[in-house]
């Protein structure tokens, strides 16, 4: 029994032998069920004729030119870039550590130059300087204004500079910062009249 069992499931099957179908049926079953579909008939007249050999190797092929047209996409705006501003070049000869700030409180560039020789000989630089020989309590600062534009005056009883909202008193003309920013309102005011241009 046991041999018997062995050699069944050995062939696999242990039932009566069935003879395999025909081959055209086969063949016929497993085609139609691949393609399932029935094809064109060829139009009558002369076929296409395929030409399948391989193109030599250094056969030079026509150009091909395609276009393509992409969807439209949204556009964006560009956003603006701005160069950077070079840095202004030096003008102060004289006195180049108080360039910087002249710049910051407003003079403008065309009257730097000048700036520059003015700061120079009236204080050699230095905003301590006092001139007590100058009239009306004398002058003051880099610029050495003068006590003129921040005293008490028939026209202007708390002072110009004052009135300017310059100064609050004419020693605030120690201060490098206010000495330049007063000088550039009495200069806007006068020009280069007041330091004897």
């Amino acid at each position: 029994m046991r041999a018997g069992v062995v050699a069944c499931l050995l062939v696999a099957s242990c039932g009566p032998s069935v003879p395999p179908p025909p081959m055209a049926d086969v063949t016929r079953e497993v085609v139609v069920g691949v393609l399932d579909i029935d094809p064109a008939p060829l139009p009558p007249g002369n076929l296409p004729v395929v030409d399948d050999r391989p193109e030599p190797f250094n056969a030079v092929k026509p150009a091909v030119t395609t276009t393509t047209t992409l969807p439209e996409r949204p556009r964006h705006p560009v956003p603006s870039v701005t160069a950077p501003e070079p840095p202004a070049e030096a003008v102060f000869e004289h006195c180049p550590e108080w360039e910087s700030l002249a710049r910051e409180v407003g003079w403008p560039e065309s009257a730097l130059e000048r700036l520059d020789y003015a700061i120079f000989r009236e204080s050699r630089c230095d905003p301590t300087q006092h001139n007590p020989e100058d009239p009306m309590g004398g002058s003051h600062g880099l610029l050495q204004v003068n006590g003129f534009w921040c005293r008490p005056t028939r026209y202007w009883p708390d002072g110009w500079l004052q009135a300017q909202e310059q100064v609050d008193t004419c020693a605030d003309l120690y201060d490098p910062a206010t000495n330049l920013t007063a000088g550039l309102a009495v200069w806007a005011n006068s020009g280069w009249g007041p330091w004897g241009w």
